[in-house]
């Protein structure tokens, strides 16, 4: 597969943009009984000490050149150049929204006995706050597309499994 994202993927990734909205509203939404009460008129115009602030639009060409940039350093698989320059990217990029942004390192053991480095890459906001919301995505790659039939050993540019969801999530970084 070449290092373009095809339409395909851009259908996928318009339907993970959909399935990333309705999680992320979900999870935001408390799930505590409503109390009976009388409702509240709406405030009349005196009332009204702050001006109505219109949140930023989620830009999906923003989240798709995210992901563009991600496949050009190549398949992110573990202990590769283009894992290492694609974190660095990463932490670089998030340090534009937050100066919250921690980066943990490890080294873990494979099933092969491999020694693999790994990198979770964190941006925090508001972390004062006591009512928050997690979002979490990976962007690494497999090794090889093990669920392809006739070619399981097939490298692949992870813009679907991997890319699309970190995409979606610096877009929101930019936006918060």
């Amino acid at each position: 597969m070449g290092k373009n994202i095809t339409m395909r993927n851009k259908t996928h990734l318009n339907l993970f943009f959909a399935m990333a909205f309705a999680v992320s509203f979900l999870t935001a939404c408390e799930n505590k009984p409503k109390e009976k009460t009388k409702p509240t008129p709406s405030p009349s115009q005196a009332e009204v000490t702050k001006p109505y602030v219109v949140p930023p639009d989620f830009n999906a060409d923003s989240a798709y050149a995210f992901i563009a940039k991600q496949v050009s350093f190549g398949p992110r698989i573990s202990n590769s150049e283009s894992q290492k320059k694609c974190a660095e990217w990463l932490e670089k990029k998030l340090k534009q929204y937050t100066s919250n942004v921690i980066v943990q390192t490890a080294t873990v053991t494979a099933h092969t006995g491999e020694q693999l480095r790994m990198y979770n890459i964190m941006a925090r906001f508001k972390p004062e706050s006591s009512n928050r919301v997690l979002l979490c995505a990976h962007w690494d790659t497999r090794p090889f597309a093990d669920m392809e039939e006739g070619n399981k050993k097939m490298r692949f540019d992870g813009a679907d499994d991997g890319g699309s969801g970190t995409g979606v999530l610096l877009e929101i970084a930019r936006i918060l």
